[in-house]
Formats: C-alpha cells, structure tokens, sequence
C-alpha cells in the first residue's frame, strides 16, 4: 500500500486560475502534498493558494536558459517533424511545436525529482495538468517515462476548439491521448466539438474511454441568496474581461433602443477595449436617459461574490462570441440570478427556459431587448420560480466542492 498521495499539478498560465484554486482547496484535504508547477507568478496569484501542504516550484532564470537551449534543439527531434506533418507546413505551426517542447522540457526538469523521490518512497503519484496544451503535453510525457503514476488532463475550450486553435492538429494530441489515464473535458458541446475536428484521427473511436465530461463548478461558501429589488431601476449584471470576444458593444446598442422602464446595467471587469466601451456607454446615456451604465472595473473574485450576497441583480448577461463553460454563469447563478446568454461553446449546458434565455450568437439588438421585456413582464412568482431554477443548477450541477470531491474519489478507486 502507498505510504502518500503525491498530487503534482502544471500550469503554464502564469497566474492561478479560479477553477484550478477550487480544485486545490479541496485538493489539501485529500492528497498528503501538492506541488504546483508554474512560471513565476505575481504575489497575488500565489497567496490563493498558500496551504502548508502545497509548495509553488517556479524556475529560475538559469533553468530558465536551459529550457531555452533545449528548445532550440527540438527541431532534431523525428516526432517535431513527424508532428508538423499532420497539418498545414508553417511558420507558425513550427513556432507552435517548438513551444510545446520548450516549455515542457522545463516542467519535466522541475518535476523528474518530485516523481523519483516520492516513487522511491513508495508513494503514489497523480500528475494533474490545468489545460490541454503543454500542461498535458508534460502530463503525458511524464506517463510515458513513469508508466506507475497516474496522469490527468482538463480540457477547455480554446486548446481544444477548431476555430479558436490554429494548430489543433499539430498540438501531440494523439500522444496526449495515448498516454494520459483521462482527459476532462469541461464541456459536452465542447468534447462534441472536438471529436468533429478530430474526425480525420479517429480520436473518438481510438481513445473514448479515456476521455470523459466532467463539470468543474464554482464556489459558494454561505446560504445567501440574491437581495430582493429595493431601488426604481431594472438591474442589469455582466462579469467579465472588456475585449472583442465579450461583445459588450452589442449591449450598448441593444440599450440605445430601449424604452422600456430605467435600466442600470452594471459590468464588472477590465480589458483592452474599457476605454472604447466606456466612451460608447456614455454616447449610450447621452441618446437614452432611461439607461445608466456603471463600470466597477477589476475586482477581487471574493468581492464579486459579495456583490451577488449584498446587491439586487434581476439579469446576468454574458454575450459572448465564444466561451467554454463561462464560470461567472456557475457563480451568478448560485445566488439565484438568471441569466440571458449566447448559445456558444457549453453555455447551454448551463442556461436553459427554466433558469433564464439563450439568445443566438447572431442576436440582433430587438432579441436583447425582447429577452428584457419578456422577463420584466413575467408574474412576480415566475421570475422567484426562475430564480430558484438557477440556483439549483447550480446546485446540483456546478456545487465545486461536490464535483472536485468526486472528481479526486474517482482517481482513488
């Protein structure tokens, strides 16, 4: 019997994405030690996951150097050519592999000593990498050479989408496949997806078994539901970054043409384009008088939370030209917010008639404004009924601690 459970996670993002600080808090309680490997990451990032069982390995800038070198020399390799081969012959598809070999070579030389000194100690060993990308590339290589471990991928959606990933093909996901234990796909339309793009590999008939749909989930650490409506506005909410992808624009001109009773609409985030968006909200305000925008710009995800505890919010928007499985749904949707959304990646796995509206990803400025109306109009306890409907979705799909518990469970049986 093993004496340990040894869980080490990768990610190259450089910062500690919500999901995966989820997975780690839960993770600490069921695993005896976690290393998180990463490049450097801001203090900020790294105090989200400060446990006395977790030590952040990042390399230095001499390992930092020899990761380098060893990427130079990927091109002597037989797979990067064997690789390159599957898709289109490009500059950026041979920048693409030689990246995905640069950057694992460094995680192995971080992770080689982790692996040995926890085998030689009869400990067993899971290997956890936070996307489908490098971190997998570095899961499954590091099966490859300690076949005792077990090695697991998560699986979004831009790594793994045809129109969001250039290089789908020349991304080793045959290898990843052939070695990782599991690959977790955080959506169904999303795997669904991938299958499809993937069809000239036969991923789906050659590796089904070891992929699966596995719903990641947010946090809610109090009962609280969202605060009942005390002001004269209609309480519009949205959460996330400020770029083409979010489409924040298309609110504003939907609201431009709005005549209906005052309408607050809240965003809460930063991005690229705030400057652009603000100017165009405050054209918004000038043209109609009967809409106030306010934007809170980037705050803590606790705070966030607390916004949903403390303030009334009668609709959540995300209308998104692309998304995953968007978390910030899970979240608004856990105090009992409905939610009005595009119907892209997994978001209708998430948002239906019953907890709120899915709107084409064309929409046109009269289907906003139809989805408005129609909730506004809605009998006082059919919008409670719809309220009580998102959270139990939440609840019964997307409770975090449930699903990173079973997700855990599952490896240990």
């Amino acid at each position: 019997m093993a004496n340990k459970r040894i869980l080490i996670i990768s990610d190259y993002e450089r910062i500690v994405p919500a999901f995966m600080q989820t997975l780690i808090r839960y993770g600490v309680e069921m695993f005896d030690h976690i290393y998180y490997i990463t490049p450097p990451i801001p203090e900020q990032y790294s105090k989200t996951i400060s446990y006395d069982n977790l030590t952040i390995r990042t390399w230095s800038n001499a390992e930092r150097l020899r990761q380098y070198f060893r990427g130079i020399l990927s091109p002597l390799r037989f797979s990067f050519w064997k690789e390159l081969s599957k898709g289109r012959l490009s500059f950026g598809a041979i920048k693409n592999i030689g990246q995905l070999y640069f950057c694992s070579d460094g995680f192995l030389g971080l992770i080689d000593r982790y692996i040995n000194n926890a085998l030689n100690n009869n400990n067993e060993v899971f290997v956890l990498a936070t996307w489908m990308q490098v971190d997998a590339f570095v899961a499954a290589r590091l099966k490859k050479k300690y076949p005792n471990i077990k090695s697991y991928a998560l699986a979004h959606s831009g790594e793994v989408m045809a129109d969001r990933n250039p290089y789908l093909h020349q991304c080793f996901h045959e290898f990843k496949h052939q070695y990782l234990d599991t690959t977790y796909f955080i959506s169904q339309k999303v795997l669904d997806g991938y299958y499809q793009a993937m069809d000239d590999c036969n991923i789906k008939s050659r590796y089904n078994s070891r992929i699966k749909v596995r719903y990641l989930g947010s946090i809610k650490n109090n009962n609280m539901i969202n605060p009942d409506s005390t002001g004269d506005y209609f309480e519009l909410l949205s959460c996330s970054r400020i770029d083409a992808n979010k489409r924040l624009d298309t609110i504003i001109s939907a609201l431009k043409k709005w005549n209906g009773i005052p309408i607050r609409w809240t965003h809460i985030g930063t991005g690229v384009l705030e400057n652009e968006v603000k100017a165009l909200a405050d054209e918004l305000m000038k043209i109609n008088p009967k809409v106030k925008v306010q934007f809170t710009g980037r705050i803590d995800n606790s705070d966030v939370i607390r916004y949903y505890a403390e303030k009334h919010v009668d609709l959540f928007l995300n209308v998104s030209k692309s998304e995953g499985l968007p978390i910030s749904i899970m979240e608004a949707m856990s105090y009992g917010i409905p939610c009005a959304a595009t119907d892209v990646g997994g978001t209708s796995e998430i948002v239906n008639q019953t907890n709120g509206y899915i709107l084409n990803s064309d929409f046109t400025d009269s289907d906003l404004i139809d989805v408005l109306n129609n909730y506004i109009s809605l009998p006082s306890h059919e919008k409670k009924e719809m309220r009580v409907a998102a959270m139990n979705t939440w609840y019964t799909k997307f409770n975090a601690e449930t699903n990173a518990k079973e997700l855990f469970n599952e490896w240990f049986n």
